[in-house]
């Protein structure tokens, strides 16, 4: 018997803890059962988070001084931008996409922890020029501490994107809220030592730390080598451009900080940095759970426009509703939230987050702009309006638009008209038709 000089391939069997991530099949039978549940349990855990927040708002505010909170924001405006890259849009390609297998998830694993190593690299030696650039010397210590976050964030991208994938929302939220608790521990027990704003270093380090370690047990997904062939190239495409979409969304968020350490100095900025977030941290409990279960349920139905469409509806009603109150709310009670909250010492901040809030009426609607451009593979889209705006739009010269992001992200005149655009031009895009018409009402609504 002569042996077969030309052998057939072994047949590769699907490993079961792999395909339980990789597949989604089964999340179509009950796909609106899954969402509601999920909604349920990720609002819980944001109102538990909300809870935490505030309370070690109040600690922490009582314990540390405005120039504390002020050292620490000169310091993230940087590293923040930096820290966009650490993800690369790479977890929302791996939620959206309708198939992946172990060889793409491993590759974009390692994609993610290489650029988490090359980012600590260059916010170390960022941290000369960050401490020159504010005239204070302190922020070169802080900015190489806080550089070491990002390779606990490296390591959990793709784990978490799984868990989100498969809409284990209650894993998911057992974690956020475990690791939120580690950080204020942390950071309150710091404080009360007497360490002043390294406390605030400490709470973010450790809660990076225990979130980390939190996906590593809970998801059994263990990365391979990096495979080459693997077929990353759209996906790495894809989070191409919702980095540079995050980029000028970073810019038009955080210029205004910069702008003020540099001008006016660590104590004006902690005012104004500290009524930002306080602002913006009830409609984050709103904001981030509807989001967080409307991405993953809308991937799941981009072949299908009708119930997409409706799903979408839904969705965007109910994020308008529950935020519209809340903001009308917290401009009235501005002097009062900002003194019971942060306690007298930050009297300063009450006017400024009066005029903040104005700008937050619009915010949730233009968040549901993104899911559409995100869910349906086309965040260069996204990228392209942004910038330029649709073609017909466009000035000789391109440049001319780039206030329009600044203006809707920061102000209040210009801030509508950006979701009515994209309507605009979503509608007038032969490749979307199927969902054009639904789309004109609820964006263009946004306005009002």
């Amino acid at each position: 018997m002569t042996a077969n000089p030309c052998p057939e391939p072994a047949v590769t069997v699907g490993d079961p803890v792999n395909d339980r991530y990789f597949n989604t099949d089964h999340l179509h039978a009950d796909l609106k059962g899954r969402s509601v549940r999920g909604g349920a349990v990720t609002m819980t855990a944001q109102a538990a988070k909300f809870v935490l927040g505030t309370g070690s708002t109040m600690i922490l505010a009582r314990l540390l001084t405005p120039e504390d909170y002020g050292l620490i924001a000169m310091v993230t405006a940087v590293t923040g931008f930096v820290a966009m890259f650490k993800d690369m849009g790479l977890s929302m390609a791996t939620v959206q996409r309708a198939e992946i297998n172990h060889g793409q998830i491993s590759t974009l694993f390692w994609v993610n922890v290489a650029v988490s190593v090359l980012l600590m690299l260059a916010a170390c030696a960022l941290a000369p020029g960050i401490a020159w650039f504010y005239g204070e010397p302190r922020l070169t210590w802080i900015t190489l501490a806080l550089a070491g976050g990002f390779i606990f964030g490296g390591l959990t991208v793709q784990h978490q994107a799984l868990l989100r994938r498969q809409m284990r929302f209650s894993t998911l939220s057992t974690i956020e809220v475990s690791s939120m608790v580690a950080g204020i521990l942390t950071g309150v027990l710091s404080a009360l030592w007497g360490l002043g704003y390294w406390s605030l270093v400490w709470m973010q380090l450790s809660q990076a730390l225990a979130m980390a370690l939190g996906v590593w047990i809970t998801c059994r997904w263990k990365p391979g080598l990096p495979a080459r062939g693997s077929g990353v190239r759209p996906m790495l495409a894809f989070g191409g451009n919702l980095t540079g979409f995050s980029i000028v969304n970073y810019f038009a968020r955080n210029l205004d900080n910069v702008l003020i350490g540099w001008s006016c100095g660590s104590r004006q900025l902690g005012f104004y940095s500290k009524a930002y977030s306080l602002l913006l941290l009830p409609l984050q409990q709103v904001n981030a759970p509807i989001s967080s279960v409307a991405i993953p349920a809308l991937s799941r139905l981009q072949h299908d426009p009708k119930r997409y469409t409706d799903y979408y509806l839904k969705s965007a009603g109910l994020i308008v509703a529950l935020t519209a109150p809340l903001v009308v709310f917290m401009a009235v009670e501005s002097n009062e939230i900002v003194t019971v909250i942060l306690g007298g010492q930050w009297e300063g901040a009450a006017a400024i987050f009066f005029v903040l809030s104005f700008a937050c009426l619009v915010q949730p609607a233009a968040v549901t702009a993104g899911w559409v451009h995100v869910t349906t593979g086309r965040p260069y889209r996204m990228l392209k309006w942004v910038l330029l705006g649709p073609k017909e739009w466009r000035p000789p010269f391109p440049f001319l638009c780039w206030p329009s992001p600044f203006l809707h992200f920061g102000m209040l005149p210009k801030g509508p008209l950006l979701p009515a655009r994209q309507s605009w031009a979503l509608s007038s895009d032969q490749s979307s038709s199927p969902y054009a018409p639904h789309f004109r009402v609820p964006f263009c609504a946004s306005m009002s």
